[in-house]
């Protein structure tokens, strides 16, 4: 613990007499069993512990090799053991779970109203470190994964190598999964449509990770509204794509029942790594792209 500063106004002799008792009682401290290491005054960086409040930078920190730092999630972090606690949401923080976790930063993808003024006061009260990326497209999640690898590399110089290298290499898988479809691909320049469990779920429009991805490999996103709307079947009808691509799991396969007047040839994905834009972001593009290529749907 930090000592309260002593103000002494009367002779030298009990300003030393005073120092010898604090001393005394910093040795008798000292050898009552106390890790010195968990002292937030003890010289040199304390040893990174990390709380997420979103699932997209917990799996970006995963992916850099920090789940064994993480020691608070919020209850859709599913990137992380199950053990680690769930302190909250950003916009419902358990304080006194967030205090028990004792990070040493924290992490979030603030709405658009900001970070909770609450959430900052108490960050500032415990010394912990915030750091804020919202994740929109595709240069937001590169953005993201570049910034938590700076902040704990400066928070924690043990970890600066290993982060650095999987960052490095997180950054070449992105990039060689969206390397531009093949002139010869069957479905370059189509319009595409993509959706998160069908006409149950959402679609990807424009200004989405997503929709910068289709851009980027070469396929038009036939859907131009912004954000993630939900759909109808008279809205599929509509758009017309030449494409639909599906993402989910296999109770996703009767999601999007067949449709009246639609041609468009439909292609289902595993939601691994596409619904949300965090580390796994390059796992799930490389198989977006591998089906945009192929030449049957799987």
């Amino acid at each position: 613990m930090r000592a309260m500063p002593l103000t002494y106004s009367i002779a030298r002799a009990r300003r030393e007499v005073a120092r010898f008792a604090l001393l005394c009682m910093v040795l008798l401290g000292g050898s009552c069993g106390r890790d010195s290491s968990q002292d937030s005054d003890a010289p040199g960086p304390r040893p990174a512990r990390i709380v997420s409040l979103s699932p997209a930078i917990t799996e970006c920190a995963v992916e850099l090799g920090l789940a064994d730092r993480i020691v608070g999630r919020t209850p859709w972090c599913e990137a992380v053991a199950r053990e680690v606690p769930v302190v909250g949401t950003l916009l419902d923080v358990d304080a006194e779970a967030l205090v028990r976790s004792s990070p040493t930063m924290v992490l979030v993808q603030p709405p658009a109203q900001g970070i909770d003024p609450s959430l900052e006061t108490l960050a500032a009260r415990h010394g912990w470190t915030m750091h804020a990326w919202r994740i929109s497209g595709l240069d937001d999640a590169r953005a993201a994964m570049a910034g938590i690898a700076d902040a704990v590399a400066e928070a924690d110089p043990m970890l600066d190598g290993g982060v650095r290298a999987r960052h490095a290499a997180w950054c070449a898988m992105l990039d060689a999964a969206l390397v531009p479809l093949p002139e010869s691909a069957e479905l370059r320049g189509t319009s595409v449509l993509v959706t998160a469990g069908g006409l149950e779920g959402v679609a990807f429009g424009a200004g989405t990770y997503i929709d910068d991805a289709l851009v980027r490999l070469g396929v038009r996103n036939a859907l131009g509204r912004p954000g993630y709307p939900a759909l109808s079947a008279e809205d599929v009808v509509r758009i017309a794509p030449g494409a639909i691509i599906v993402i989910g799991g296999p109770g996703t396969a009767s999601a999007l029942p067949t449709i009246e007047g639609l041609s468009a040839r439909v292609i289902r994905l595993p939601s691994d790594g596409l619904t949300v834009p965090g580390g796994r972001l390059p796992h799930g593009l490389k198989a977006l792209r591998d089906a945009l290529v192929r030449k049957e749907a799987p």
